[in-house]
């Protein structure tokens, strides 16, 4: 028998994972940049490989969901990628920027070759508008939320993405929540308020439908916001 013979023979019964190596993994590095010019430190990344596309619905990415947080002036570097395109989500504390993956038409994304590390790379990120959508509760029905069936009060603004991005409260008021949903200049969206089993009533005192309302808001970039303004008047029987 020659001697290359049982070389060969062995690779025969190797496992296909021993005969062949993973692809190199490569790397995105650069800087998370607001419209504004503010630096964006400690600003948590979401990123994982860009799924199909939906027709029907804006950019999302395949599991695993990986987080990175963004150090001095906004830097980043997201590591050990193997070859794919890449959708990076952004996470402002405080919600005063607009995340890409919601309204932008397709997000930020990134593609990375074997081995290969993107440099330079630029993440932005557009100023949005905290607006305040408050729901006035008199006779504190709001302590019922969690107790009774249904009673959950809902406030959220509906992004191109499709998805609905619910808005934030800071609990201990007891006479009603002021909500903030982040929202772009100059562009009209839908918010919704809804309560469930909590009934509610416009600023003019007409009550909602069970459904909610759909009230559409457009925030000037010059001259005054508008405001939000509803109530609740009891529990459905």
């Amino acid at each position: 028998m020659r001697p290359y013979l049982p070389f060969l023979l062995l690779l025969l019964f190797l496992p296909a994972s021993a005969q062949t190596s993973p692809s190199p993994t490569g790397s995105i590095r650069g800087n998370l940049v607001a419209s504004d010019g503010a630096s964006l430190a400690g600003v948590t990344l979401q990123y994982g490989r860009l799924a199909p596309r939906n027709p029907k619905a804006g950019p999302a990415m395949l599991p695993p969901v990986l987080t990175v947080t963004t150090a001095a002036a906004g830097a980043f570097s997201l590591p050990n990628l193997a070859p794919a395109t890449y959708l990076v989500c952004v996470q402002v504390r405080g919600g005063a920027y607009l995340d890409p993956c919601h309204w932008s038409a397709n997000g930020a994304t990134f593609t990375v070759a074997a081995g290969e590390t993107v440099t330079n790379a630029v993440l932005r990120v557009a100023k949005g508008y905290p607006l305040q959508v408050r729901v006035n509760d008199p006779q504190q029905t709001l302590a019922s939320e969690g107790k009774v069936l249904g009673a959950h009060l809902q406030v959220g603004v509906w992004a191109p993405s499709g998805a609905l991005l619910q808005g934030t409260f800071t609990p201990g008021d007891v006479t009603g929540r002021s909500y903030l949903v982040t929202v772009p200049f100059d562009q009209p969206v839908s918010v919704l308020v809804s309560g469930g089993a909590f009934r509610l009533s416009d600023s003019s005192g007409v009550p909602l439908a069970a459904a909610g309302k759909l009230t559409q808001v457009t925030v000037p970039s010059t001259g005054a916001p508008p405001s939000l303004l509803f109530g609740i008047t009891g529990l459905t029987p």
